[in-house]
């Protein structure tokens, strides 16, 4: 039995929160709504839906290597302080070890803690949230120059560097064709 709900803005499994895979491929499908049509649509839809069984299936196993792991309500409090911190502060994001010192812990409990929480590394989290940030002013057709300084690079190579290694794009390219397919 799997039971699903909504934890403050978090979709969750079992008070887990879903993996960014899941909410990525799940956001993929709602932005290619608009995108497909016909049969094209119908051979996306399969595919991503192959895939997303494939990663709740991964997940779970994940969750189940996980589920032994407990915290105190303290380390919960901190974990839940380093994920803020890591989704707040984008454009000067702090280091690991600026994290720990804030929430009060050392840096290898901050790694672990937020690893088996919320299945991924701080790291991974706020890339996540600093590309989708990013990919929103792509598409607003704000300057990439200005793109890259809001989401904390000091240089617009390395922004595009990022973006492309995330995205599998350059913004350039992924602002082109997302706009030209509207």
């Amino acid at each position: 039995e799997i039971s699903a709900c909504l934890v403050g803005s978090e979709m969750c499994i079992r008070d887990r929160p879903l993996s960014p895979e899941i909410l990525d491929i799940t956001n993929a499908v709602f932005d290619a709504r608009q995108r497909f049509e016909g049969m094209l649509w119908l051979n996306y839809l399969h595919a991503k839906s192959e895939e997303l069984i494939c990663t709740i299936i991964e997940t779970f196993d994940h969750l189940s290597d996980t589920m032994s792991v407990s915290f105190t309500e303290r380390e919960i409090d901190q974990l839940r302080q380093a994920k803020v911190i890591a989704s707040t502060e984008i454009e000067n994001p702090p280091t690991i070890k600026q994290i720990a010192n804030q929430i009060g812990t050392n840096e290898t409990k901050l790694k672990q803690g937020f690893r088996a929480l919320y299945g991924e590394t701080v790291f991974e989290y706020r890339n996540r949230k600093r590309m989708g940030q990013a990919r929103e002013l792509v598409l607003s057709g704000e300057p990439l120059s200005t793109v890259a300084e809001k989401v904390g690079f000091k240089h617009q190579t390395s922004f595009t560097t990022a973006f492309k290694s995330y995205f599998g794009y350059s913004p350039k390219e992924y602002r082109k064709f997302l706009t030209s397919t509207d």
